[in-house]
């Protein structure tokens, strides 16, 4: 067999190097431009959106009045001829189901990162029909994961900084990335996308799995008992009573009574917690109450380390807390009674919600001067209490009582 000659290799060589120039040359062409292509020329990637509904409702909208925004692509693929989705697969999704119909298409071959395409799908999405709360919660571990590829690891303040968002708004969507299927259909069925009142019954569901359950199958039947009110306040007493377990106390007086009351008489009892939300004049004023009466409980005569920081509380005077641990349950709550204290006197325990749950005390008898969205807060670390600056919406009030006597 012959071999090629070199003036033939040279010219294949020659034919290989142009035909490579004239696919940058038209990459280059077409960028920036909208094409029509066929969606099976168009690669889907890995996306932010991860629920697509209303793909037939899109595509009808598409079929009478057109596809009024191209999807993003990067440029063609050599090998394969296609073009990778970037941006706009609920769109490539229903065009799909129009046969014959060209997708519109820009070109953008902007050289970014994997931590910056999620980012500009997540602003892209949210300008258009905005992602499911669980998606940006993944795409907020998605992004973290990728800038740690990068080489920087981020906080969620720093992710907040750079996303423009207010922390509250990461922390809370970052722990709606694992929602039981139970709290899941609440989004997929169109019930609700709050994310405060996911985020509490994700809370519940942690502690109390059956509690929750029972209570989010009773609230699709009775869509008025899902309010974000009373999520909070069952987490909140799902708390309270949990920590009474670890401590040694009576899970079942008081606070835990009424919550017993609800399991046991169903949706009444659901219905009770709402009202109570309700009534107050604010969603503070009610959680004051209640957290008021469990932090009674928890701190009684002494009994609990309140927030880890050494320093013990003593029970309002004629809270249910004063009552011996052998005392009937009580099948209802009765109405909470106030009383004035020193304000020097009052003790309130907190978690700190941040990467990890931290407990601490608010000290509040200090201030960040020029910056109300600030507080300060007592931790206990290394067996040392320390005072820490602290964003005002990574705090949870835990309970509230008044600073034992010193005898």
């Amino acid at each position: 067999m012959s071999e090629a000659s070199p003036k033939k290799e040279f010219a294949l060589a020659g034919l290989k190097s142009l035909a490579g120039n004239l696919a940058k040359l038209d990459q280059v062409a077409t960028e920036g431009r909208v094409l029509e292509l066929d969606p099976s020329q168009v690669v889907p990637s890995l996306q932010v959106r991860t629920s697509f509904i209303e793909i037939e409702e899109l595509a009808d909208s598409i079929k009478q009045g057109g596809q009024h925004t191209p999807i993003t692509v990067g440029p063609m693929d050599t090998d394969t001829g296609k073009y990778p989705l970037l941006m706009g697969e609920r769109r490539w999704r229903a065009v799909q189901l129009i046969p014959g119909l060209k997708i519109r298409c820009i070109v953008d071959a902007s050289q970014r990162s994997a931590a910056d395409l999620i980012k500009a799908q997540v602003t892209e999405n949210e300008q258009r029909n905005g992602l499911l709360p669980h998606e940006v919660g993944i795409a907020i571990q998605r992004y973290k994961e990728a800038r740690l590829a990068d080489g920087v690891k981020l906080t969620y303040p720093q992710i907040a900084t750079e996303w423009s968002k207010p922390l509250h708004y990461i922390n809370v969507h970052a722990g709606l990335t694992d929602l039981p299927e139970c709290i899941l259909s609440l989004i997929t069925n169109n019930i609700t996308r709050d994310s405060e009142m996911l985020f509490s019954l994700k809370t519940l569901h942690k502690l109390e799995p059956e509690t929750c359950e029972k209570f989010i199958a009773e609230a699709k039947d009775q869509p008025d008992l899902l309010t974000r009110a009373t999520a909070r306040n069952m987490a909140r007493e799902a708390k309270a009573r949990a920590t009474q377990q670890e401590n040694g106390g009576n899970a079942t007086g008081g606070l835990n009574g009424n919550a017993g009351a609800e399991k046991q008489s169903g949706a009444s009892g659901f219905a009770s917690t709402q009202a109570a939300s309700t009534a107050a004049p604010s969603s503070n004023s009610g959680a004051g109450e209640e957290q008021g009466s469990a932090g009674a409980e928890a701190v009684a005569a002494g009994q609990v380390d309140v927030g880890g920081t050494g320093r013990s509380a003593e029970p309002s005077k004629g809270s249910e807390s004063g009552q011996a641990q052998g005392a009937p349950q009580e099948k209802s709550r009765p109405k909470s009674v106030t009383r004035d204290i020193d304000a020097n006197r009052i003790v309130i325990a907190v978690n700190i919600v941040r990467e990890e749950t931290t407990k601490g005390l608010l000290l509040v008898n200090k201030v960040v001067d020029g910056q109300p969205g600030k507080c300060v807060v007592e931790i206990t670390k290394q067996g040392k209490q320390t005072e820490l600056i602290v964003d005002t919406d990574c705090i949870e009030i835990v309970t509230m009582a008044e600073l034992a006597a010193i005898e």
